[in-house]
């Protein structure tokens, strides 16, 4: 099955665009695609605030949390079980053996899951802090049974280099979910108006998607195939609950706790804190998927670390911009009693940023066989996270849940680093890493003890051009990008 670069018909052959590296037009088109369906996500920020009280936000969140703890389950690690075993499979057959087995192992979760998902949905409403009504999780259901149908092709899209594919289903359920999740609060449903949008879209693209990819590549029902994924992807489904805990689950706790009008502001706050990750997953969305192909080229252990590097900058970055531009886009962007979710954002980016900065070192962790280690550090420290939780949050409230984060996911950090490290080691340069961690911390140190947001602006400014200048000077990122952009 040969790659090709069917992205070209985005653009005349000969135009100035199609002179640019393959990789870094891949890299645009993700941008794009993340930036318009990101993006009218985060518009959709002052229409939900318009018309949700704080308390029903609080509610729209808390049923967004439980879609990220049981898209965990149901997609079951089939991403990156694509991504490993076809990268590593050279005969072409099999690698269609490979694809056509993991979507139809997805069709059977999805039927499965919808029945499972549908009968007990009235318990789940009942289990759920924010008097959540069974409708609610009934259609959230439905889009999370399919999740998996639209995953895989969504990843076989960035693994043969087919951005534009990724691009036109990824903005197209967003724009459809926005449209009719407008319109359906403007006539006054509320949190199940939004729920339902997001049924129909998601229906509607799976349904689109995987018609056209079961037509092309087929759809198989080999068992021994699905025991080899199932073997790689269910400990990565304890490291997504793991990642639930260290994410989602503290504004559960805070939504019991102090009630959902303060957690909506703390979720807000969360939210502007994962525009962090989304800066950093245009560059994430074409290096994770090549990263093992990378290694065991020759050179492939310095190729993977000027990457990741390159990586670590963007991270240092998106942390720095984030923090100096969110104060103000909450009060451009949210009536008056949101405001108080200012105070947490610095804080918040830079743990969206190291969570990332973790994806990017755990290479080693991820080049074996069984994923074992992902889910026992994970654990671990969602163990941690959860104590913290628990402890921390009816006497601190949204602090004890901050603080709590910290603590787990710096422990996540440097247990990830290290493991990867002694399984498949990676030549860092570890004393200009260092710098860029330092002059990070000092950033977010410095913007959370400021109260202006004029002044905030021209400190992070100041910091943003302080870690290119260091960055450069250093060389974790040169010029011209040749070991990142270069054609493979």
């Amino acid at each position: 099955m040969k790659t090709k670069d069917t992205n070209l018909n985005l653009y005349p052959r000969f135009s100035l665009f199609g002179l640019i590296p393959l990789s870094l037009r891949q890299s645009i088109l993700y941008a794009l695609a993340l930036f318009f369906s990101k993006g009218i996500g985060f518009i959709m920020i002052p229409v939900f605030t318009h018309y949700l009280e704080p308390s029903d936000y609080g509610r729209l969140d808390i049923l967004q949390t439980l879609a990220d703890l049981l898209s965990i389950v149901l997609i079951m690690g089939l991403g990156d079980a694509l991504f490993k075993f076809y990268g590593e499979t050279t005969n072409k057959k099999n690698q269609r053996k490979v694809v056509s087995n993991i979507f139809g192992m997805c069709l059977f979760i999805c039927l499965v899951s919808t029945i499972v998902l549908q009968s007990f949905a009235p318990l789940i409403a009942k289990l759920l802090p924010g008097d959540i009504t069974t409708l609610q999780v009934r259609f959230i259901s439905v889009s999370l049974s399919i999740s998996g149908c639209l995953l895989i092709p969504l990843c076989w899209f960035r693994l043969q280099d087919q951005a534009n594919k990724y691009f036109l289903a990824t903005t197209g359920r967003v724009f459809l979910q926005a449209v009719l999740s407008i319109i359906l609060l403007y006539k006054g449903f509320g949190v199940t108006g939004v729920m339902a949008a997001g049924c129909i879209a998601s229906l509607f693209w799976t349904i689109k998607t995987s018609v056209k990819f079961i037509r092309e590549y087929g759809v198989s029902f080999n068992v021994t195939y699905w025991k080899k994924f199932f073997l790689y992807g269910s400990p990565l489904i304890l490291t997504g609950l793991a990642g639930f805990v260290l994410g989602s689950f503290d504004r559960w706790i805070l939504a019991d706790s102090t009630g959902p009008e303060i957690m909506a502001k703390y979720a807000l706050a969360a939210k502007f804190g994962l525009l962090t990750a989304l800066l950093l997953q245009p560059f994430d969305l074409w290096w994770s998927p090549k990263r093992f192909s990378t290694l065991v080229q020759k050179n492939g252990a310095a190729l993977c670390a000027k990457n990741i590097s390159i990586g670590l900058v963007l991270v240092s970055l998106s942390i720095i911009a984030m923090m100096t531009a969110s104060p103000l886009a909450v009060i451009l962007m949210t009536p008056p009693e949101y405001h108080d979710a200012i105070q947490y954002l610095p804080v918040l980016c830079a743990l969206s940023g190291l969570h990332m900065a973790t994806l990017f070192v755990n290479i080693g962790i991820f080049n074996v066989k069984v994923t074992k280690w992902p889910a026992i550090i994970d654990i671990g420290v969602a163990l941690i996270a959860f104590i913290g939780y628990v402890t921390l949050i009816p006497s601190f409230g949204s602090w004890g849940a901050i603080g709590a984060t910290t603590i787990a996911l710096t422990i996540r950090f440097f247990l990830t680093l290290i493991l990867s490290q002694a399984i498949s080691y990676i030549p860092y340069k570890a004393v200009p890493l260092i710098g860029l961690l330092l002059i990070t911390i000092l950033s977010v140190l410095v913007i959370s003890h400021i109260g202006s947001i004029l002044t905030i602006i021209v400190t992070g400014t100041v910091m943003f051009i302080t870690v290119c200048v260091y960055s450069w000077a250093t060389s974790l990122v040169s010029l011209p990008q040749k070991l990142v952009f270069g054609d493979s």
